[in-house]
Order: C-alpha cells, then sequence, then structure tokens
C-alpha cells in the first residue's frame, strides 16, 4: 500500500488537470492489483484530492467485441489535490526545512517528556487530513515562538543549574575537606584526652607510692613519739600526785604554823607560803 503522498505526486507529475483515469489503468501503470488501488483513489477521493465520475464500463467480449458492461469510476485531479502536490513539492520542503531547524535548536533545550510529545505529534501530523498549506504546518507559528521563549528560558535556567551544580560540587569538596578535618581534630582531641588520662593516672600512682613510703619510713618514728608521749603522761600523772601530796602536807603545815605564830606574823606566814607554792608549782617540768 502506497503512501497517499507518494500516489498524489505520481498522480500530479504523470496527468494533467483535465486528464481522467481509473483503477484499472493505473493499476497496470504501477504495476500491482486493482482492488488495492481502487481502494487508494477512492481514499484521495474522500480526501479531496481527486474528483470522480461513474461512467459506462468498456469491455472486450468472449467474441472480441468492445462493449460497455457495467459501470466504472473516472478520477481527475481536483483543485484542492494540484495545491496540495504542487505544495508537496515546492512549499513543504522549506516549511520542513524551516520548522526543522527551529525545532532542532528549540528540541535540544527541551525536558525529554516534551521533546516526545513533539515527536508524536509529527508523527501524527503525517496522518491528517489536508486542510491548506498554513494549517497543515506542523506546529503553529505562535507555538513555535512560545517553545523558542521556553528553550530560552530552558537554557537559561540549564546555566543557572549548571553554574550551581559546579559551585554545590566545590561546596561538597570542601564540605569533605570540613569532615576530614574534624575527624582529624577529633581524634587529636581523643589522643590527648587518653594520654593525659595516662599521664593523670601515673602522677597519681606515684604520689601513692610516694605517700606509702613516706609512711612507712616514719612508722618506727610514730612508734617513738607515741612512747614519749607515754612516758610524759606518766610523769605528769607522777608529778600531779606528788604536787597533790605536797599541797596537802603545805596546808596542814600552814594550820600548824598559823596556830603557833601570834597574829602580827600572819601576812608573813601567807607570804612565805605563796612564794613557797609558786616555786613548787614552777618546779615542775613542761
Amino acid at each position: 500500500m502506497m503512501n497517499f503522498r507518494d500516489l498524489l505526486a505520481f498522480l500530479a507529475s504523470n496527468y494533467r488537470t483535465d486528464d481522467t483515469f481509473d483503477s484499472r489503468t493505473l493499476a497496470a501503470r504501477l504495476d500491482r492489483g486493482v482492488k488495492g488501488v481502487s481502494n487508494e483513489l477512492g481514499r484521495l477521493h474522500r480526501m479531496g484530492f481527486l474528483r470522480r465520475e461513474r461512467v459506462k464500463r468498456l469491455c472486450l467480449s468472449f467474441r472480441g467485441k468492445l462493449s460497455y458492461k457495467g459501470r466504472q469510476y473516472s478520477y481527475s485531479l481536483s483543485k484542492q489535490g494540484l495545491s496540495y502536490s504542487k505544495w508537496l513539492k515546492e512549499g513543504k520542503p522549506l516549511e520542513d526545512l524551516n520548522q526543522s531547524g527551529v525545532l532542532a535548536e528549540v528540541v535540544t533545550c527541551l525536558p525529554q517528556d516534551l521533546r516526545q510529545q513533539i515527536m508524536i505529534s509529527g508523527i501524527l501530523s503525517l496522518s491528517r487530513k489536508y486542510r491548506g498549506p498554513v494549517r497543515n504546518s506542523k506546529l503553529p507559528t505562535d507555538v513555535l515562538v512560545a517553545l523558542s521563549g521556553m528553550a530560552a528560558e530552558n537554557k537559561r535556567v540549564a546555566q543557572e543549574a549548571h553554574s550551581l551544580g559546579l559551585r554545590n560540587e566545590e561546596l561538597e569538596v570542601k564540605n569533605q575537606e570540613l569532615e576530614r578535618r574534624i575527624a582529624s581534630l577529633k581524634a587529636q582531641n581523643t589522643e590527648m584526652i587518653e594520654r593525659h588520662d595516662t599521664q593523670l593516672k601515673n602522677i597519681r600512682e606515684g604520689y601513692r607510692k610516694q605517700l606509702a613510703e613516706v609512711l612507712q619510713s616514719h612508722t618506727s618514728t610514730f612508734r617513738q613519739l607515741d612512747m614519749c608521749a607515754e612516758g610524759w603522761m606518766q610523769l605528769c600523772r607522777t608529778y600531779e600526785r606528788r604536787y597533790h601530796v605536797a599541797d596537802e602536807m603545805l596546808g596542814r603545815l600552814y594550820l600548824c604554823l598559823g596556830m603557833l605564830l601570834p597574829e602580827e606574823k600572819r601576812p608573813q606566814l601567807d607570804g612565805w607560803f605563796g612564794m613557797l607554792e609558786r616555786d613548787c608549782v614552777s618546779s615542775i617540768p613542761s
């Protein structure tokens, strides 16, 4: 089955405006089946590219005589068909070239989903019914202008995204460098803390050992001090007992002398006993 554009271009190049043809004649020239060619001519007629007229069919009988039998369609190119075939030959290549250049510049800057939609729209436009050169354009002019603006904006956004991507990569490198420095400082801090803890533990252990040695070396001194203190306590108790005895004896002596001496000698007796008491107290070792 031929594409209707190819078939219309073949008819326009081989038949003039007033020429008529039928499916049998055309099938013989194309070396194809009559039924397939008849269906394609009927399609071109429904699209408005051909005129047709129902005429008597001239047949050759078994006896070799020409006679009319049945009916057949006689086709000729319509005004619309001639216009479309001329556009296919002259206008369409220029429009395709122009639009292909615009679309090539626009599509490269569009997202993937929009590219697919434009491709699908272009494919579907191949099967559209012809509405004239302007209305048959693949994309309207305002759409192309809008797409051009979108492409320029998309390109600008893409450039900004690229610059932001480079900036992001630069910040990522700096961030990784900072993370490495932080990890290094954490490791150094942990090592320093462990080292200081070890040093502090060693210092404490040294102090414990020194204190133990000092205590051990002064144990005998402490024992001697304890013995001296005990001796001094016994001596103090002895002097205390003696003091009490002497005090009691002096008290009795004072009473006896007071009874024997006259009253005028009492002050001298008091002064003498006071001095004696002070001498006794001062004679006790401190």
